[in-house]
C-alpha cells in the first residue's frame, strides 16, 4: 500500500499511513520517499555510518545521547539514532526517508520525530529555508511556541495543563540555520524541554 500527502509543499509517497496528514490522490510525482518499518533493510547500524558529526549530550558523564546523527561510510544516507530506539535515514539529496524503531514504539511515537526533525531536515537538504515555529493543535485551535528552552517549556507545560493534547510537532531546521545549529536547537528542546514537560504530564 502507498498513500500520498502534500506537506512541507512536497509530495509524499509512504509506505504505511501517516497519522496527522490526510491522504492525497496519488501524484505521479513524488519528491519524497518514505519507506517505514520492515518494508526495507536499514542502511546500516551507527558504526557502519562512520565518523558521527553530531552526538546530543544532557551533560552527565558516560550518558547515552538522545541523539547522534552521522554519514554513512559510502556519503549516501544521513543517519539519525535516538536513544529511545528509534532511526532514520535520510539520502543525502533529501528524496529518500527510511525509518525504523522498537517494537514497544508506535508508528505516532516514530511520527513525532519524522514529521519534525527529520522532515526539518529533509527540507534543508533540499535547499528549501524553513521558517520556524513550532505548534499544538488542541481542540480546533494551535498555539505556537518559540523562545529558549525556558520559555519553550514554560508554554508548553501551560498549555497542556490547561488544553489537554496528545500529539506535538516540532520544527528545529528553519531560516539559515545549518545543519549543526538546527542539531543543537533539538538538542536543546530534547535535554531541556522533553525531560521536564514529560515529568509535569506524567
Amino acid at each position: 500500500m502507498t498513500a500520498s500527502y502534500v506537506a512541507y509543499g512536497l509530495q509524499l509517497a509512504a509506505n504505511m499511513a501517516l497519522p496527522g496528514l490526510p491522504v492525497r490522490r496519488n501524484s505521479e510525482t513524488v519528491d519524497v520517499r518514505i519507506q517505514l518499518k520492515d518494508a526495507w533493510p536499514f542502511p546500516g547500524t551507527l558504526p557502519a555510518f562512520g565518523e558521527g558529526f553530531y552526538s546530543s549530550s544532557d551533560g552527565a558523564p558516560a550518558s547515552q545521547p538522545n541523539l547522534q546523527v552521522g554519514l554513512s561510510s559510502n556519503g549516501e544516507h544521513f543517519g539519525f539514532f535516538y536513544g529511545d530506539g528509534a532511526r532514520f535515514a535520510v539520502d543525502r539529496h533529501g528524496r529518500d526517508v527510511r525509518a525504523d524503531w522498537p517494537e514497544d514504539y508506535t508508528l505516532e511515537d516514530a511520527c513525532t520525530y519524522l514529521l519534525g526533525p527529520v522532515m526539518g531536515f529533509v527540507l534543508r537538504l533540499r535547499g528549501t529555508v524553513c521558517l520556524h515555529a513550532s505548534a499544538v493543535a488542541i481542540n480546533d485551535r494551535a498555539i505556537a511556541l518559540v523562545g529558549s528552552p525556558g520559555s519553550v517549556r514554560e508554554q508548553l507545560e501551560r498549555g497542556l495543563d490547561r488544553l489537554g493534547g496528545n500529539y506535538f510537532v516540532g520544527v528545529f531546521a528553519f531560516g539559515n540555520l545549518g545543519e549543526r545549529e538546527s542539531l543543537h536547537s533539538l538538542d536543546l528542546f530534547a535535554n531541556e524541554v522533553v525531560p521536564h514537560v514529560n515529568k509535569a504530564i506524567a
